[in-house]
């Protein structure tokens, strides 16, 4: 054996370890909930919401998941900005083109769904993870509607129609403040996993009952 061979590689071995790099929350974000990110692109069943009825009972499925998360997130010390971020209006103003009853939209909003819990900044983080990364999967969808309804940004699409151009570049802002807010606070990834995969599943179960 060539001990200089040896000494060599142990040295390499070292730094290495020195230099990696640790991996990221939103790195982790994505890998480690990635089949239950699969459950859902499932459970959203885009076929079904081709047709006008289906459309429409796929935004009072979703205004019945967001309204009860951000009245809860409103009254909270947000450990992240909102400023911008808040969807329910979105759902709403599309909502309201298609003239959907007030009782209806009071009904589905003010249902108290089983919601994860958010009482921890870990767990405020792993659920915004999930739905501010609908952004992403928005884009695809708005593009899909439009080829099969008449819709828009301005007629009944603004939840899909998302940030527009700027979808990529306020998910990486998104992911930018998250991974800050983690390692300056020193939060337990582990926590945030598991949020944003009890996130996914909440959002699953309510799409799947449509």
């Amino acid at each position: 054996m060539n001990p200089l061979a040896t000494n060599s590689t142990s040295s390499l071995a070292k730094t290495n370890k020195q230099i990696a790099v640790p991996i990221t929350i939103m790195a982790r974000l994505r890998e480690e909930t990635a089949l239950e990110h699969r459950a859902v692109e499932k459970a959203f069943n885009l076929k079904s919401a081709m047709n006008m009825g289906g459309y429409q009972s796929l935004l009072l499925s979703l205004y019945g998941i967001y309204a009860p998360f951000e009245d809860v997130l409103r009254g909270m010390d947000l450990p992240i900005s909102m400023d911008g971020r808040w969807k329910t209006e979105w759902l709403m103003k599309d909502l309201e083109h298609f003239k959907i009853g007030r009782i209806a939209i009071d009904r589905t909003g003010k249902a108290k769904p089983s919601l994860p819990p958010l009482e921890t900044w870990e767990q405020i983080l792993g659920s915004l993870y999930v739905l501010e990364g609908s952004t992403l999967g928005g884009q695809f969808i708005y593009k899909a509607l439009q080829k099969r309804l008449p819709v828009n940004a301005e007629r009944g699409a603004r939840f899909f129609a998302g940030y527009g151009q700027q979808t990529h570049l306020k998910w990486a802002e998104f992911g930018q403040e998250v991974c800050a807010i983690a390692r300056l606070n020193k939060l337990y990834q582990e926590q945030v996993v598991d949020a944003a995969r009890d996130m996914f599943v909440f959002v699953g179960k309510r799409l799947a009952k449509r």
